[in-house]
C-alpha cells in the first residue's frame, strides 16, 4: 500500500532513533563493528557478518557479572558485560564476541556498580533505571560539548601543533586511521565535528606555508556508504569501503550488471554532506582479508578487480601488494594481510624483520616478486600499470563523471555477467566494459568506437554500418575512446 513504511525502513529508523538519544555505544575489537544499546530488559546488538547483518538479544538474566575498566591513553572507560551463555559465538564472524565479552561506555565506577547491582538483582522490575538513562544522555550532551570546543583543549593545540611540523616541511596532505573512533560513538556528530576543525585548521597551516589549492586529507571509516557518508561534513576524503563490498560480491558470484547502480547509488548519500566529496576508492586495506584471498587466488578474477579500480569513478589507491596478487587472511593474524613487497627473485630484499616470521612463504615464490612480474607483460602488475597509464593519459578517465549504459546494466537479463559504464568529461567520453563471468559474452554496441586504448583479456571488435559486435571472454576488459 503506498505510503506505508516497511519493516526494514521501521528498523532503520528506530536504529537512528536510538542513536540520537545516546543509547548506542561503539563495541570495539576485531574487524567487525557491533552497536550494542540498551533496550529495557535487554542488551540489543546489530552486529555486520561478512555479509550480512544480525541482530542479537541478550536477556539481563543472561549476564553473569558487570567489570568497570578505567580510562586508558587511548580508549575511554569500558563497562563490560560478560554473558553466561553464547552457544554461536565461535561460528560468528563477530570477533568482539571471543570470550563471550560486549562492551559499552559508562561514565564512571559509581554508575558501572549501579548497574551492576540493578542486573544481578532487578527486583523483578524489567526496566532500565531511568537514572542510568538519564546519566547517559547527560554524558552524550557532554561529548557533544567537548566536540564543539574541540579547538579549546590541550590535546587538540598538541596535535595540530605538531601536525604543523609536518606541513612546514612540505607535507600536503594526510590519511587519517580509524577515524570514527575518536570519540566513543561512531554514529553521532561528535567525530565529524572534531573532524571538521583539524582539517579547517590544517588547511590554514598549509595556506599559510605557501600550499596551492586546498590541503588534502583522507579519512579510513571502516563502514557501509550510509555510515560514513556523515564523515564527509569533517573531511574532503574518505575511504569507499562500499566499493570494494560491492566489487566484491560481484567478482565472486560473476554478476557485474549491478556494479554500476549501486556505486552510483550511494553518490546522493555523500553529496547531502559536501558537494565536492573525493571517493578514495580501494579494494581490501590492512585491516581486511587480502583481496587474493576474497577471490581464491584467481588471477583472472584480481585483474578484473584492478581494472575496475582504475576505470571507475574515484581517487584509486593500491594496497602495497595487491599489485603483485598477494593472499592473506586475519585469522592467522595481521601480519598475513601485511606482508612486505617482495622485489627480486631470490628474496634478498624482503622487510620481514619485524613480522616475527610471520610470513606465507608457499606465497612469495620468485613468480610473484616485481621483479618476475615486470618482465611478464600479462602479468597483474604490469596491468596495474598499464591502467594506472591510461588515467594519467585521459582526463575524462580520471575525473569524469561515471554514467551508467543504457542497455548493459542492471536491467539486462540475459547478459548479467557485464558492467558497463561511460566516463564522460567537457564533452569527451570513453566507453569501459568488463566481463565478470567465466563465460565469453558477445555484446551489441550501438556506439561506434574508436580504438581500444585498454584490453585484459581476449576481447574482438567486430565493426558494422549501424552497430558493431563485440566479444568479451572470460574475465576480460576493455576501455574504448568514442
Amino acid at each position: 500500500m503506498f505510503g506505508r513504511k516497511s519493516k526494514r525502513t521501521q528498523k532503520r529508523e528506530a536504529h537512528q532513533k536510538a542513536l540520537r538519544e545516546g543509547l548506542i555505544f561503539w563495541l570495539p575489537g576485531g574487524s567487525s563493528q557491533i552497536n550494542v544499546y540498551l533496550d529495557y530488559c535487554v542488551i540489543r546488538c546489530l552486529g555486520k557478518t561478512k555479509m550480512k547483518e544480525k541482530e542479537r538479544e541478550i536477556p539481563f538474566t543472561s549476564i553473569r557479572d558487570v567489570i568497570y575498566t578505567p580510562a586508558t591513553v587511548s580508549r575511554m572507560a569500558s563497562l563490560q558485560l560478560i554473558t553466561k551463555e553464547m552457544p554461536d559465538v565461535k561460528r560468528s564472524y563477530w570477533y568482539a564476541y571471543e570470550n563471550n565479552l560486549v562492551v559499552v561506555h559508562p561514565g564512571n565506577e559509581e554508575l558501572a556498580q549501579k548497574i551492576r547491582q540493578y542486573i544481578l538483582n532487578p527486583k523483578g522490575s524489567d526496566v532500565v533505571p531511568p537514572e542510568f538513562l538519564a546519566q547517559l544522555r547527560k554524558e552524550r550532551k557532554e561529548e557533544r560539548r567537548k566536540a564543539a570546543e574541540a579547538e579549546q583543549s590541550g590535546a587538540f593545540k598538541a596535535v595540530t601543533e605538531a601536525a604543523d611540523k609536518w606541513v612546514r616541511m612540505g607535507v600536503d596532505g594526510f590519511r587519517l586511521d580509524a577515524v570514527k573512533h575518536i570519540y566513543h560513538n561512531a554514529y553521532n556528530d561528535e567525530n565529524p565535528t572534531f573532524l571538521k576543525k583539524f582539517y579547517d585548521r590544517m588547511n590554514e597551516s598549509y595556506k599559510a606555508a605557501g600550499g596551492e589549492g586546498d590541503f588534502y586529507m583522507v579519512g579510513e571509516m571502516l563502514d557501509e556508504a550510509d555510515k560514513a557518508a556523515p564523515y564527509y561534513r569533517g573531511l574532503p576524503a574518505l575511504f569507499e569501503f562500499t566499493f570494494w563490498y560491492k566489487l566484491k560480491w560481484a567478482l565472486q558470484n560473476g554478476i557485474g550488471c549491478y556494479f554500476v547502480k549501486d556505486i552510483l547509488d550511494v553518490q546522493p548519500l555523500y553529496a547531502q554532506y559536501r558537494s565536492d566529496y573525493i571517493e578514495a576508492t580501494k579494494l581490501s586495506n590492512h585491516d581486511e582479508d587480502r583481496t587474493g584471498s576474497d577471490l581464491g587466488q584467481s588471477a583472472e578474477k584480481m585483474k578484473v578487480a584492478a581494472a575496475v579500480l582504475l576505470t571507475a569513478q574515484g581517487a584509486p589507491y593500491i594496497y602495497q601488494g595487491e599489485e603483485l596478487g598477494y593472499w592473506g587472511t586475519k585469522s592467522n593474524g595481521d601480519e598475513y594481510v601485511r606482508t612486505p613487497i617482495l622485489w627480486d627473485k631470490a628474496g634478498n630484499e624482503l622487510a620481514s624483520g619485524s613480522l616475527s616470521g610471520k610470513i606465507d612463504k608457499q606465497m612469495l615464490t620468485p613468480a610473484i616478486s616485481v621483479e618476475a612480474q615486470a618482465d611478464d607483460d600479462g602479468s597483474l602488475l604490469n596491468l596495474y600499470l598499464t591502467f594506472a597509464r591510461l588515467r594519467n593519459t585521459y582526463p575524462v578517465l580520471a575525473q569524469g563523471k561515471m554514467v551508467k549504459h543504457p542497455v548493459y546494466n542492471d536491467g539486462n537479463t540475459s547478459q548479467q555477467s557485464i558492467a558497463a559504464w561511460y566516463r564522460e568529461l567537457d564533452g569527451e567520453r570513453m566507453l569501459v566494459v568488463h566481463n565478470f563471468g567465466r563465460e565469453e559474452q558477445i555484446l551489441t554496441l550501438t556506439d561506434q568506437p574508436d580504438k581500444a586504448v585498454g584490453v585484459s583479456g581476449e576481447v574482438k571488435l567486430q565493426r558494422g554500418d549501424a552497430s558493431s559486435k563485440l566479444l568479451m571472454g572470460a574475465w576480460s576488459s576493455v576501455v574504448f575512446t568514442l
